[in-house]
């Protein structure tokens, strides 16, 4: 499963894009949810998330650790036909993974709105979840009001939305 906002912004100084995805279940894993050592998705993984990779090792920045949790985190700064790209990939100890991007949409942008502590801090934000929980649903039931529509506001032979 992946989920993914974006944000395009524009404070002025041109066009940006900020991304974050959410995948759940990646790699292997035992019972108690930790990472299988020596499996082939952890190899996988280890190389994935490192500075030697060929790709990341064309980045003008590139960091990447294993956390204390087993948690990997790569973060990368890359600039490619004039554009900057900014990047934290965090595959956490549960199996999700949380990728970060920010980028100018345009050469005609100078910087970016984000630093990468910036995006490091938000793909390590304890918020994303795979999934919801009941109490979060219900939460959003009794918060969000029911839309309605008027009769004849949609033209004819258009489904008519209910409640």
């Amino acid at each position: 499963m992946n989920t993914r906002g974006a944000l395009l912004y524009d404070d002025g100084n041109g066009p940006a894009a900020v991304t974050v995805a959410v995948s759940g279940g990646i790699g292997d894993h035992d019972p108690s949810g930790a990472p299988v050592a020596g499996s082939p998705a952890t190899a996988f993984f280890d190389g994935l998330y490192s500075c030697s990779r060929p790709v990341n090792q064309q980045a003008q920045y590139c960091s990447d650790a294993v956390l204390p949790d087993g948690s990997r985190l790569l973060l990368t700064e890359v600039t490619e036909h004039g554009r900057l790209f900014r990047t934290a990939h965090l595959l956490r100890a549960d199996n999700t993974e949380v990728r970060v991007n920010v980028n100018n949409r345009t050469q005609t942008r100078d910087g970016l709105p984000l630093t990468l502590d910036q995006i490091k801090a938000i793909a390590m934000a304890p918020g994303f979840q795979e999934w919801i929980t009941p109490d979060a649903a219900q939460q959003a039931e009794q918060a969000v009001q029911p839309f309605e529509v008027e009769p004849g506001l949609f033209p004819t032979g258009e489904p008519t939305p209910v409640r």
